[in-house]
């Protein structure tokens, strides 16, 4: 669907204020931007500026939101792990468990 037929928002983001390299389109009222372009991450504790604008269905644009600051974190993807124990316990109980028939 393009967006030229539907009101969407447009999201800048830059890396110096009111200088926005990336635009990110969005339909709806959320947006997951996990790159800064499509071959470039976001750098961990960089600086990044953004702001956002609405286009209308008729692709007028608005006037931009006020500009907003962040710096990206590293998110925590780190594997879960039962503690030993617990692991020979239900290794344990698995090899000495009678089959039910």
């Amino acid at each position: 669907m393009s967006h030229d037929s539907q009101a969407h928002y447009r999201i800048f983001c830059g890396v110096r204020p009111g200088d926005y390299q990336a635009v990110y389109p969005a339909v709806g009222n959320q947006l997951r931007v996990e790159r800064y372009a499509p071959h470039q991450a976001f750098i961990k504790g960089r600086r990044y500026y953004a702001t956002n604008g609405s286009v209308s269905a008729g692709n007028r644009f608005s006037s931009r939101a006020p500009e907003i600051q962040f710096a990206t974190r590293q998110e925590n993807k780190r594997a879960l792990k039962a503690p030993t124990g617990l692991e020979l316990k239900v290794l344990w109980a698995n090899l000495t468990a009678r089959p039910s028939n």
